[in-house]
């Protein structure tokens, strides 16, 4: 096993076949290499390359790989970082301990080679084509970030005519686009740095910026053009430039939770990954405890996630210590059922988003709350093996979820049931459309939100004269239905008349609590003496700590512990 500060790389022989040696190395005074960055492919597709005197099998997208730099390496003095070779991936204790240098691999490489494959698109007769469109969009955009953008209603380069050597070019973009790299969870840390990346198909290569260039294209073209086969890889382009983004502005990015979320949808053979990938971007944002803990191969799936939440918990500023709770998801078929109910299963995809927290902008340190449903005392939570135990109080009880769409909830005899009464002289349009939109505005795209109280007579385009048309008013309907954070929610009624927002998993007899610090309310379902989590919720009128101003002293009385498995 390579000592603590050590990595190895390989060593371009002389002669032929090529052969390699290798050599381990302190990685602060390492001789200029080049980092591969690759999808591991099949592991059943293998081929053989001789290593130390030794011949050794790795896959065939890897052998491929090395078969092409390696003469061109060789020549330049550069040795080779590839990660299936250079570490050992049968030791998972090495593994571990160079699972937190990845980042600095990378960083301290000479130049970046990604590998998205061999060029054999059937579709595309010369292979040239699509990197001659690359170049055509860069001199179209200009430079990037620049102030003069060019008028994209009026581009002719894309989709380009039926038949045309334009079509074949966009054809063997969109395949390489499509290639396994991209939907590798290790990206985050491999296309974040600031060294020379270049990205080859075949025996071609393009430097980084060409596909940075192309994601401003295709961003700019998708609110004139619809067109699929854009919006299909829109996403893995998009993943690349926001791990960018975040390894460079680190402050104004995204959350250790939120990194991991965003790259919910990537591939990682090892699903322990989906937490360790985020390493180097963490580590970045002087998460000290974090960068202190050790991967562990050794523990299960399951051991790894409650670990990573524990230390979300300790980490967190006042006010984020429940946040982890909106990534939970339990209406996702492919859900580990295994898991406690609180814990989010990074290995599936999440339906919908959570509740916004912090406003998307804010001139102090301390992010602005979008909610204080829990007021800002202190948060009581812990961890305890796979139990988590929280305190707080019960608000009310679900007594109706909504079934069927708005209109139906509309018109059904549920809506009959919302009591007025405890809002205060609000009518039923305005609870309806607050709860169902959880009274928030997002900038375009959902980036953020960027005001909490909707302008009901933006909103609703003037129209706001009785709460009869609503039902049928299907424009406004549809407005409503689009807005964020109503995916993957429903409506539902409680037992003392209030509307509310929660998570389609949720049934009739589930509680309402809030938690002391949390931001938003959730909802419980006991069982036994313990309880399940259900999902986060919006409850207009408690959001902002009436459940505590509003009653009397003495009325309150002490708050709860509430034990989820």
């Amino acid at each position: 096993m390579v000592a603590k500060s050590e990595i190895r790389l390989l060593k371009v022989l002389p002669g032929s076949p090529i052969r390699f040696e290798l050599v381990p190395v302190k990685l602060s005074n390492a001789p200029d290499y080049c980092a591969l960055s690759y999808a591991w492919g099949d592991p059943r597709k293998c081929v053989s390359i001789h290593v130390n005197g030794r011949e050794l099998l790795t896959t065939a997208n890897l052998g491929h790989a090395l078969h092409l730099f390696s003469p061109l390496l060789r020549k330049a003095g550069y040795y080779i970082w590839a990660d299936a070779i250079c570490i050992d991936q049968q030791n998972s204790a090495e593994r571990a301990r160079q699972v937190l240098l990845i980042q600095e691999i990378y960083q301290r490489a000479t130049v970046i080679n990604v590998w998205l494959g061999l060029s054999k698109n059937p579709n595309v007769k010369d292979n040239l084509l699509p990197f001659r469109k690359l170049v055509e969009v860069e001199k179209l955009m200009g430079v990037r970030g620049g102030k003069n953008r060019p008028d994209l209603s009026k581009q002719t380069l894309y989709p380009g005519t039926l038949g045309s050597e334009s079509e074949e070019a966009w054809k063997g973009i969109f395949w390489m686009l499509d290639a396994p790299w991209w939907r590798r969870a290790w990206i985050i840390q491999e296309a974040s740095t600031n060294v020379p990346t270049i990205f080859y198909c075949g025996r071609v290569g393009v430097q980084r910026r060409y596909f940075e260039t192309l994601y401003d294209f295709f961003c700019g073209l998708a609110p004139i053009i619809q067109d699929e086969a854009m919006e299909k890889i829109l996403p893995h382009l998009g993943r690349v430039i926001e791990a960018r983004a975040m390894r460079q502005d680190y402050s104004h990015s995204s959350t250790p939770l939120e990194v991991m979320h965003m790259f919910r949808s990537t591939e990682c053979s090892d699903p322990r990954d989906r937490v360790y990938a985020t390493y180097g971007i963490v580590r970045d944002s002087g998460s000290s405890t974090w960068t202190r803990t050790m991967p562990h191969y050794d523990a299960s799936v399951q051991e790894v996630y409650i670990a990573a939440v524990d230390l979300l918990i300790k980490e967190s500023r006042m006010g984020r210590q429940f946040n982890f709770l909106g990534y939970v998801s339990h209406t996702t078929a492919d859900r580990d059922n295994t898991f406690p109910t609180w814990l989010p299963d990074w290995t599936t995809l999440y339906e919908g988003t959570p509740l916004p927290k912090h406003f998307c902008y804010s001139l102090s340190s301390l992010p602005k709350r979008v909610y204080n449903a829990g007021c800002s005392v202190f948060a009581e939570i812990s961890i305890s093996g796979a139990e988590l135990s929280v305190k707080g109080y019960v608000i009310d009880t679900i007594t109706h979820v909504a079934s069927s769409g708005l209109s139906g909830f509309l018109t059904s005899a549920q809506i009959l049931t919302v009591n007025p009464r405890v809002y205060r002289g609000e009518k039923l349009f305005e609870i309806f459309i607050r709860s169902a939109t959880a009274d928030v505005e997002y900038q375009d795209h959902g980036a953020g939100v960027i005001r909490r109280g909707i302008d009901l007579e933006q909103f609703t385009q003037g129209d706001l004269e009785n709460d009869t048309p609503l039902a049928t008013d299907t424009e406004l309907l549809e407005r409503i239905e689009s807005s964020i954070p109503l995916q993957g929610r429903c409506l539902c009624v409680t037992e003392s008349g209030r509307l509310g927002l929660v998570p389609r998993a949720t049934r009739a007899g589930d509680r309402v609590c809030v938690f002391l610090g949390g931001s938003v309310l959730y909802t419980l379902r006991l069982k036994g003496e313990k309880h399940e989590f259900v999902g986060e919720a919006y409850f207009h009128g408690l959001m902002d700590g009436q459940f505590f101003c509003e009653c009397f002293p003495g009325e309150m009385g002490d708050a709860e512990t509430f034990v989820i498995v």
